[in-house]
């Protein structure tokens, strides 16, 4: 992930999320979430995948509320969803 997708990244969702602008830790947040989706999917391109942004977005956002294992659980059939739609043929 380039700085800046990150800076996009973050200004988006400080914007969508309403998170302040004297929060800052959000960046490392987002190079986390991209991390735990990078082990699930190889070259993730969030400009042009955007469930995968919309899913990076969230659970930078739950990771925000201190919440990361209850995305797990909440967007479970969004990821695998999301995961399968990356094998050819499947869906």
């Amino acid at each position: 992930m380039d700085e800046l997708l990150l800076t996009t990244l973050e200004n988006e969702i400080r914007e969508e999320y309403h998170i302040p602008p004297y929060f800052e830790n959000l960046q490392n947040l987002i190079k986390e979430a991209n991390a735990w989706f990078s082990q699930l999917e190889n070259n993730i391109d969030y400009d042009l995948d955007l469930v995968a942004r919309s899913l990076l977005k969230s659970r930078v956002f739950y990771a925000y509320n201190n919440k990361k294992n209850d995305f797990a659980i909440d967007y479970a059939y969004d990821v695998l969803t999301w995961q399968f739609s990356k094998i050819k043929g499947v869906l």
